[in-house]
Parts: C-alpha cells; sequence; structure tokens
C-alpha cells in the first residue's frame, strides 16, 4: 500500500518500529478492503467512526477474540490519529465486548517440541529450541543478535531481548 498523501506519510513515518509498520500496513489493508476501499485517499473520505464500528461488529461474529480485535484497530486508531480524524474512541469501547480468554495458554509438550523439530530444517531447530524453552515471542527473534547472548555457565545461557527498547528484558535458557 503506497500512497502520495500526507496522512499517510505521517502515518507510516510515525512509526520505529519497523516490525511494526509491516504489521501495521497489514493491518490497516485489510481493513480497506472490508471497507472495499482500493487507496488511502478513499479512505480519508469515509465515516471512519461507522466503518470503525461495523468492521469491530464483523469481527466479533466472525469470533475472532477481543484480544486480536484490539490488535487490528491499533493501525486504524494510529491512523486517524495521524490524519487529524476525529474518532469517538469511548463510543468505539462499548462494541467491543467483554474481555474474555479465548484460548487457554500452556507450554509446549515434550511430544509437540520433538514432532516440530522431526520436521524442522537445521536452521529452524535452534530458534524452536530458543522459543520452547526460553518463553522468548516469535517477534524477538529477528532483532535477536548473538551479541544478545551471553554464556552464564555450561548450560545457562542469558538472553537480552529487545536491546535498547522500552520492551527490553531478559531471559535465560
Amino acid at each position: 500500500m503506497v500512497s502520495n498523501s500526507r496522512e499517510y506519510y505521517e502515518f507510516i513515518n510515525s512509526i520505529s518500529s519497523e516490525q511494526t509498520k509491516k504489521a501495521y500496513k497489514q493491518n490497516l489493508t485489510r481493513f480497506m478492503k472490508f471497507c472495499k476501499l482500493d487507496s488511502v485517499d478513499e479512505l480519508l473520505k469515509i465515516d471512519m467512526q461507522n466503518a470503525i464500528i461495523d468492521y469491530i461488529v464483523t469481527l466479533k461474529k466472525d469470533n475472532i477474540s477481543y484480544a486480536t480485535v484490539h490488535v487490528l484497530l491499533a493501525p486504524i486508531y494510529h491512523f486517524c490519529e495521524m490524519a487529524d480524524i476525529v474518532i469517538k474512541k469511548k463510543k468505539i469501547r462499548k462494541f467491543m465486548g467483554e474481555k474474555k480468554k479465548v484460548v487457554k495458554d500452556r507450554p509446549y509438550t515434550n511430544d509437540e517440541i520433538l514432532k516440530l523439530l522431526n520436521i524442522a530444517d537445521i536452521r529452524m531447530k535452534p530458534i524452536i529450541l530458543l522459543l520452547a524453552s526460553s518463553g522468548v515471542r516469535v517477534g524477538s527473534i529477528p532483532p535477536l543478535q548473538l551479541k544478545h547472548i551471553q554464556k552464564v555457565r555450561d548450560d545457562i545461557y542469558r538472553i537480552n531481548v529487545y536491546e535498547n527498547d522500552n520492551e527490553e528484558y531478559v531471559t535465560f535458557t
């Protein structure tokens, strides 16, 4: 999605993380497809408030979880903010419904990890083991570098995740 509009320029360039930029572009495109729009310029002309409400209602009918709906709305809210489009978030939140856990989190079983390792190529095996043993998110893998991993003992490593970012934290494996 490319646009020559100042609004899109400000939207995309106000996002610092490349990963967030990519996700926001994808989710804004998803919203535009829902609205049957082909360009950002068309997005600037619609009744954004009602479009967002209709989008939420449709997502809920499709059994999309509260958390996912929240994630899908973030780029739309950000676009509105950067384009000076006034929306009533308090009114929109009334359509979100109650926050409910749809899926219960649990660790992968040893059998599940073994199945993944059996079908993974040589490059994916250490990633699978890192994810399973450290609890890091998939999104933390691409920016991870060897300098972020330090040996503590023979069998323990310290990993600095999202270094120099507000989300930075340390985990061990």
